[in-house]
């Protein structure tokens, strides 16, 4: 598991670094035990907890300090992880600035998708919701744990 997380981690830098590259808006991103810190010019710093395969998202979040302005997750796309944050999106929608980045850096089709859960409940309503997260959710392939051992190796 240690490998995963920290192939998932540097991914992330890699990802927030190239994302930068045009807007130069960040002044840091590092890595910490279990973390990623993004510092922007503009003073603003934001947390990405970096959980491989998140089994649930309020334990995981539960785990931090809750003064975190600005706060985020990365995991790997993998069904238990979609699963989590259906059944934790009351709750998720809680957290004002929480963004969560779903990988997988081997897929055939886009590598990442994000959802900010806070924004993403105002625009949507609660009929559609499994059905759009799940559209989401399949825009990049599925993360299997022991096929990602095997290529990290």
């Amino acid at each position: 598991m240690e490998k995963e997380a920290a192939y998932l981690s540097q991914w992330f830098v890699r990802y927030m670094k190239n994302r930068d590259l045009a807007f130069r808006r960040i002044r840091s991103v590092r890595e910490e035990p279990g973390r990623v810190v993004v510092e922007e010019n503009s003073g603003k710093v934001t947390y990405y907890l970096v959980v491989p395969f998140v089994k649930d998202f309020l334990a995981a979040l539960n785990s931090v300090d809750k003064n975190y302005e600005h706060l985020g997750v990365v995991t790997y796309n993998t069904p238990e992880a979609f699963d989590s944050l259906i059944s934790s999106w009351k709750r998720l929608v809680g957290f004002p600035s929480l963004v969560i980045y779903f990988v997988n850096p081997f897929s055939k089709l886009d590598k990442k998708w994000v959802i900010r859960p806070r924004t993403h409940n105002l625009i949507s309503d609660d009929e559609s919701l499994r059905l759009g997260l799940k559209s989401l959710f399949s825009s990049v392939d599925p993360v299997d744990p022991r096929e990602l051992a095997r290529i990290i190796a």
